[in-house]
């Protein structure tokens, strides 16, 4: 039995030459990936980068729909012309999972603020103290 096998497939002959076009004015940072984009007809183009939930695209400031390509990358689908395409990175549990954060941490002070005697507390219990000691 054959575990691994190989296929020799022919492939239908292209039938469209392939557009001219060229990425410049590149600007990346770990959250954003921009540039600008020169084709001669519509088509796909594909960032060489790991599709992960949280990435939002705009072509020319309009929001753009990112398709998976090759399973793993992302890719745009891009009219001719020049234009300037913008990936950035937001997750979508970020703005939750910092309230979260923060109303855990206002909780947290406020309850060991609350088990802590007061300044004032002390002041008392010690004017008691001593005025027990005076009529005593």
């Amino acid at each position: 039995m054959d575990v691994f096998s190989l296929w020799l497939v022919r492939l239908p002959e292209a039938t469209k030459q392939a557009g001219q076009f060229s990425f410049h004015d590149f600007n990346v940072s770990p959250n954003r990936i921009a540039f600008e984009a020169r084709l001669s007809q519509d088509g796909y183009v594909l960032l060489n980068e790991i599709d992960y939930p949280g990435w939002k695209a705009t072509v020319d400031g309009q929001p753009a729909e990112i398709l998976r390509a090759d399973g793993i990358f992302r890719a745009l689908w891009v009219p001719a012309g020049s234009h300037r395409i913008d990936f950035r990175f937001w997750p979508r549990f970020l703005i939750p999972g910092a309230a979260i954060s923060l109303a855990t941490l206002i909780s947290v002070s406020l309850a060991l603020a609350a088990s802590r005697p007061s300044k004032w507390a002390a002041a008392e219990k010690g004017e008691a103290t001593v005025l027990a000691a005076e009529s005593g």
